[in-house]
């Protein structure tokens, strides 16, 4: 059993005395390095203070809990809140995981940015929707929907307030401390938060058990690399894939022939890897904002039909 969801409940459940078998968890916890001494002369006197740090939001079975957990890493430009729920009031894939017996872990982005090589610098700030729009999959321009979207874009005000860059820069750091409280974690990375995901599969080698990236940016492809991080370990891995990838530059076909490629090179050697590509199944309008979209749960029960089949 997770021993850090472990904790949480026994604290909860003592007090929750009139519910007193819930079928969800929900919390969040500080992930920080050693504490930073300031000097006497810094603002609030000087001493001790919290060194740099990760908010970690989870959602965990009352009861039935799997062995397993999910790390949930948003995509470049959003938050953790992509996976809390949808921003028109439907449950989001934590909790859909959750009911199904994963404890579920959602970090902010990036906070495990120093995983892989090339990480971004420090930035902050914000997208905007009507640059993102056509990028994303809605429409082929701002305002415009694709006929078939599955993006409710009648709720677009909400979503709007999920658009925020925030990086921190020692977030290998940070995650080190939540993975040393974790058992086996299978991670599910968002666009640029895949590459964390893959960083996360070569850093924690006994630890990741799966990795499942959504439209990610992009799969490496180097054979080697996919020897020792997937066939050697006997590590599964997923992507997932919407509708009208020719969109941007370079185009996002270009994310999706890598993860076929991927795929292919896996399975030839012996690994297990599949591709799930939604139009390819006769589900059409999905965006790169899969967990959003209207059929954002019949997309997690996929996902933890794999799950069932490759990590348990």
């Amino acid at each position: 059993m997770t021993k850090l969801i472990s904790l949480f409940a026994a604290g909860l459940l003592a007090s929750a005395h009139a519910w007193a078998n819930p079928p969800l968890i929900f919390g969040s916890f500080a992930v920080a390095n050693e504490p930073v001494e300031e000097p006497a002369e810094a603002a609030r006197g000087g001493g001790r203070n919290a060194g740099p740090f990760s908010m970690v939001g989870f959602v965990a079975p009352g009861t039935a809990r799997k062995e397993v957990s999910i790390i949930l890493i948003p995509g470049g430009g959003l938050t953790a809140q992509q996976y809390m729920s949808t921003h028109d009031g439907r449950p989001g894939w934590a909790q859909e995981f959750a009911t199904a017996g994963y404890p579920t872990y959602m970090t902010g982005w990036p906070s495990p940015v120093s995983v892989y090589p090339g990480a971004p610098a420090d930035t902050g700030g914000n997208y905007q929707v009507d640059s993102t729009w056509a990028l994303w999959g809605l429409g082929p321009e701002y305002g415009e929907s694709y006929p078939e979207t599955k993006f409710p874009v009648d709720s677009l005000d909400g979503f709007n307030a999920m658009l925020r860059v925030e990086t921190n820069s020692s977030g290998g750091a940070v995650m080190d401390q939540l993975m040393q409280q974790l058992g086996d974690v299978v991670v599910l990375g968002h666009s640029a938060g895949g590459r964390n995901a893959f960083g996360m599969a070569s850093r924690y080698p006994e630890q990741v058990v799966g990795v499942i990236v959504a439209e990610p940016v992009p799969c490496p492809t180097d054979e080697a690399l996919l020897k020792a991080d997937f066939v050697d370990l006997d590590r599964p891995m997923l992507s997932l894939w919407g509708d009208n990838l020719d969109r941007g530059r370079p185009s996002m076909l270009t994310r999706y022939e890598s993860c076929v490629t991927a795929d292919n090179l896996i399975s030839e050697m012996g690994g297990r890897a599949e591709t799930i590509h939604l139009p390819s199944m006769g589900i059409n309008g999905n965006t790169h904002l899969l967990m959003q979209d209207t059929n954002s749960s019949q997309i997690a029960g996929m996902v933890i039909d794999w799950l069932e089949s490759e990590v348990d």
